[in-house]
C-alpha cells in the first residue's frame, strides 16, 4: 500500500505499522511525471516486507518562483513528525531535492537513493531543454519532441505526443531551478549517510560521464548501479529492476532507528 503525503500532512491509513509512519519516502515534485513511478513504488513495497513505502508530493503554484527551499522546509517538518530518519528516494529534480535535504539535515535521513541524478544534481532534463532553446530558438514543441525521443527512446507518433504533453506540463509546475537564464550550479558532492545512485546507459541527462563522477564521492558501502539499456525514465520502463536494487540496498543497512533530541539538525 502506498501512502500519499502532501507537504507535511500525511494520510493516516490505520493502526500498527501504518500509524508509525513510513520508513521509505519517495519524493515527487512533478504532478505530471510523478505517476510514471507508481509501478516502481508498488514493486518496492512488495520487496520491502514490514517497511512502509510512502510518496511525498510537493505541488508548486505556477505563480511562485521556482525554488526547492519551500519544499525542503515542508519536508523537514514532515520527517520530524515521524520521529525517525527515513530512506529518501528521488528521481530527477526530486532527486536533487532529496540530495539537498540529505546534505542539509543528515541526521534525519537513514539512506539516500538517487535515480537518474548526475554528480551535478541540479542538471536535470529542464536544464537540457533551456540549453537547447538558447542555442536554437526553435518552436518549444519541436524541442520537447526531440527531448522526448532522447529521454524515452519512443518513436511512435501518438505515444511521443503523450510524452511531449507530460514534459510540457512539467515545465510549468516543477520547482526545477533551471530557466532560460541558465541553471544555477547548485553544488555537488557526497552525503554522510549510505548512498545508492542508479543511472541508465542511454540517459542523455545523467549520462555515463555524469554518473562516473559520483565515484569520487562514494564511501565504503555506497552503491553505483547502471541499467544496461535504459534511458532517463528507466524506473517507468523497468520497475522491477529499480525496486529490487533499492530494496537490496536498504535491507542491507539493518534496523531503523529513532531521531533523538541530541541528533536533531537545528
Amino acid at each position: 500500500m502506498i501512502q500519499r503525503a502532501v507537504g507535511p500532512r500525511p494520510w493516516e491509513l490505520g493502526s500498527g505499522i501504518w500509524r508509525r509512519g513510513p520508513a521509505v519516502l519517495w519524493l515527487n515534485v512533478s504532478a505530471s511525471l510523478g505517476p510514471l513511478f507508481r509501478s516502481t513504488q508498488v514493486h518496492l513495497q512488495h520487496c520491502s516486507p514490514g517497511r512502509r513505502v510512502a510518496v511525498w508530493d510537493y505541488d508548486q503554484d505556477p505563480d511562485e518562483p521556482a525554488s526547492l527551499d519551500e519544499a525542503i522546509a515542508l519536508l523537514r517538518s514532515y520527517v520530524l513528525s515521524l520521529g525517525r530518519p527515513v530512506d529518501l528516494v528521488g528521481h530527477g529534480t526530486a532527486g536533487h531535492l532529496a540530495w539537498r535535504f540529505a546534505r542539509t539535515y543528515p541526521t534525519q535521513v537513514r539512506s539516500l537513493t538517487l535515480l537518474a541524478v548526475g554528480a551535478t544534481p541540479a542538471a536535470d532534463w529542464q536544464a537540457q531543454y533551456y540549453a537547447q532553446l538558447r542555442a536554437c530558438p526553435c518552436q518549444r514543441r519541436w524541442i520537447l519532441a526531440q527531448l522526448a525521443r532522447a529521454l524515452t527512446g519512443c518513436q511512435e507518433r501518438d505515444r511521443l505526443r503523450g510524452w511531449v504533453e507530460l514534459l510540457d506540463r512539467d515545465l510549468w509546475t516543477s520547482p526545477s531551478p533551471s530557466s532560460l537564464v541558465g541553471t544555477p550550479e547548485g553544488g555537488s558532492g557526497g552525503v554522510a549517510m549510505p548512498l545508492l545512485v542508479c543511472g541508465a546507459a542511454q540517459d542523455p541527462i545523467a549520462d555515463p560521464s555524469q554518473m562516473g563522477r559520483w565515484r569520487s564521492h562514494l564511501k565504503p558501502g555506497d552503491r553505483l548501479r547502471e541499467h544496461p539499456t535504459g534511458r532517463h525514465f528507466f524506473p517507468f520502463f523497468d520497475p522491477q529492476w529499480v525496486a529490487q536494487e533499492i530494496a537490496d540496498f536498504q535491507q542491507a543497512l539493518g534496523a531503523d532507528r529513532a531521531i533523538t533530541p541530541a541528533s536533531l539538525d537545528l
